[in-house]
């Protein structure tokens, strides 16, 4: 386990009269205090971290990767694998993976999320109450793998230029919205971001965004995906 301390933004309240109707409470505002990131190599769901404020309500943010809960997996099951990061590079059975991916359960999710709340934030037993978790951002991802990367490498270039030229607004729209309406005033931003390891290409409406990698040193690609953002809950 490792605990990190930084100084960010949160949400929290303060105390509020109000002259015209003699009444006092607590009013909601934003501010900045200390909150402690907490990363932690779990047995189920590989490295993990909590991010626990010092502020009330104590709203807690926790992130998890989905290829590292499906790795421990794939090794119990005899299939064979291989990792780059947390990118699976090469699978030997493409559908028991399936059947294994697809078996994440919330009411997993939910008991290992209690019980770092209740290591990692112990103020929950002064108010005696619980917290009711919900999806801030979910990451859902199609990769398509080549067999090596000499197929690969010609075709990146192409890959990352039809990416941009092809994909116009009225698709993002499409994917993200549905149809296209005159009503919306969010902006779409499209946006190409060259790396180290290959090419990001992003189209954001909102909170909502698709996105396109390209990778350069491993033989796979993860086309146009729905990224999707909610916002979590606090104490109840």
């Amino acid at each position: 386990m490792h605990d990190i301390p930084v100084r960010e933004s949160c949400s929290s309240y303060k105390p509020w009269h109000d002259k015209r109707t003699g009444q006092t409470y607590l009013r909601p505002t934003a501010g900045k205090c200390l909150h402690f990131y907490f990363y932690f190599i779990d047995p189920e769901l590989g490295l993990v971290y909590l991010r626990v404020p010092t502020w009330y309500p104590f709203r807690l943010q926790f992130y998890c990767n989905g290829h590292r809960w499906l790795a421990p997996l794939l090794t119990a099951a005899g299939i064979d694998y291989a990792m780059a990061d947390n990118a699976l590079v090469r699978i030997g059975d493409w559908a028991r993976v399936q059947d294994l991916a697809d078996c994440l359960s919330p009411d997993v999710l939910h008991r290992i999320l209690d019980r770092y709340a209740i290591t990692c934030c112990p103020v929950i037993d002064v108010f005696g109450q619980t917290y009711r978790w919900s999806l801030m951002q979910v990451e859902c991802s199609t990769d398509v793998a080549f067999r090596s990367e000499a197929i690969m490498k010609p075709l990146y270039n192409a890959i990352s230029r039809e990416a941009i030229l092809s994909v116009k607004v009225e698709h993002v729209m499409n994917l993200l919205v549905g149809q296209m309406s005159t009503q919306l005033t969010q902006e779409l931003d499209g946006r190409l971001s060259p790396r180290i390891d290959g090419t990001c290409i992003k189209h954001r409406l909102g909170k909502n965004s698709v996105m396109c990698c390209v990778s350069r040193r491993r033989p796979t690609m993860c086309p146009f995906l729905p990224i999707s953002k909610f916002q979590s809950n606090l104490l109840t």
